[in-house]
């Protein structure tokens, strides 16, 4: 099969090379200005952070190559973010001191321990580190937003674009502005929380505050590890979970925790969520339903199309690059190819499109047809000059008028057919695991 086209094409060498240079250092600069001066787990002075990786670093060297692993850039196609990395330095995070990355999850960085039934602890353990990578992320993705869509920035931008822009419209996109930036601070704080929360259960050793979703250890080693929390849009049957465009405070994004751990023979694949997320309830009684597969399935599609956060085996880089479908899923990304960020392309919204567009042609119909039946009365009590040039006008109106109700018409019949065609490739999409299993 031939390769697809990269998300992030730069067929010019220098250009790749000054873009990359270009972007280390904006990345060095963002690293200094969000440099912790404390431990966050201890709140100790510290100069010198761990390099704690978030996914264990005994899974990474097991599907490694010559101490090498192929990031998620490579499948996504990004031309910037696509060469293998070593495990020393793959997937981690610079927020927390040694003797805390040692401390706070020796119990699930175990081999042992992941071949077996996972305790509360280790379930603390990994929802904690998952927090922290949630947490380094929000901080840098603040950082960038704060520098690049000021509200005075996105307004001039605006005025250059439309010179006749009402100040009301201004006034309503300086206020959407304000709340994406104010819902940085809140899923900070909220981020911050969840730490503080998991962090006490390792610390009290603290029993009962999971469900288990999804829990097994399966007979092979797959050749690609993952460990994050989700923000899950809809479930397993397209029922809402989480509402992303409410950036109100009082919309606290529940998480769901996903983790693929190679092992050196096996895999262990776990999926969980702590109790008081209670949106997680509909999806555990769909999987206490459904059978195995159906299970793998979908935790296989939720890694590619909602996290990028997963490192490949070298050995598979002509399989999954040249996997058209899923390296398409995983350039949506929540939705669209934007490396990470959520939109959401959803089946049901573009029903609910399609049905919205359906009773607007209905109800232009049925006015163009009233306003017809009312002129065609006019001619015989109307005479005149006046009657004869309105009549002609309203003859070419009508021409207009018809053309437009059958493009719209076409317009629906494509609508249609797009949204059948992207709900059956969304249900290949979750077919995929038998495939991509090697």
């Amino acid at each position: 099969m031939k390769y697809l086209n990269k998300l992030i094409d730069i067929p010019d060498v220098e250009k790749k090379i000054q873009l990359k240079k270009s972007l280390s250092r904006e990345k060095r600069v963002m690293k200094e200005n969000l440099k912790p001066r404390k431990c966050l787990l201890c709140d100790r002075d510290t100069t010198s952070f761990c390099n704690s990786h978030t996914i264990p670093q005994l899974s990474l060297k097991n599907i490694s190559d010559s101490g090498k692993l192929t990031q998620a850039g490579y499948l996504i196609g990004s031309d910037l973010s696509d060469k293998d990395k070593g495990v020393s330095n793959s997937g981690t995070i610079q927020i927390i001191c040694r003797k805390c990355d040692s401390f706070y999850f020796q119990e699930y960085e175990n081999e042992m321990n992941l071949t077996s039934y996972p305790s509360d602890k280790m379930l603390s353990q990994i929802a904690l580190k998952n927090f922290l990578l949630e947490l380094v992320r929000r901080r840098e993705e603040k950082y960038h937003f704060k520098k690049s869509m000021s509200d005075n920035t996105i307004k001039k931008a605006l005025y250059l674009r439309i010179p006749e822009i009402s100040n009301k419209t201004l006034e309503n996109t300086s206020q959407k502005i304000k709340d994406l930036h104010n819902s940085f601070d809140y899923d900070i704080e909220d981020f911050q929380n969840e730490i503080l929360l998991h962090k006490t259960a390792i610390e009290n050793n603290l029993k009962g505050a999971y469900q288990i979703i999804f829990h097994e250890v399966l007979p092979y080693k797959t050749p690609i590890a993952f460990q994050g929390s989700l923000t899950l849009i809809r479930d397993m049957y397209e029922y809402p979970v989480n509402d992303t465009s409410n950036h109100s405070k009082k919309n606290r994004i529940q998480k769901l925790h996903l983790a693929i751990l190679p092992l050196k023979e096996k895999t262990m694949v776990l999926a969980f969520y702590h109790k008081r997320d209670w949106k997680y309830r509909s999806l555990k009684s769909q999987f206490n339903s459904s059978n195995r597969l159906k299970k793998l399935d979908f935790l296989n599609y939720l890694i590619f199309a909602y996290t990028e956060n997963y490192y490949f085996s070298p050995t598979i880089k002509e399989k999954i690059r040249t996997n058209e479908k899923l390296v398409l899923l995983s350039q949506e990304l929540f939705g669209k190819p934007n490396l990470g960020q959520y939109v959401g392309v959803d089946v049901q919204v573009l029903k609910n499109d399609l049905d919205e567009l359906k009773e607007s042609i209905a109800a232009l119909k049925k006015t163009f047809g009233q306003t017809s039946s009312s002129v065609e009365s006019l001619k015989s009590k109307w005479k005149g000059e006046a009657a004869i040039q309105f009549m002609n006008y309203f003859a070419q109106e009508t021409q207009m008028y018809e053309q437009m109700i059958v493009e719209l018409e076409l317009l629906q019949e494509k609508f249609a057919q797009s949204q059948k065609d992207y709900a059956t490739a969304k249900n290949e999409l979750r077919r995929l695991v038998d495939d991509f299993r090697v």
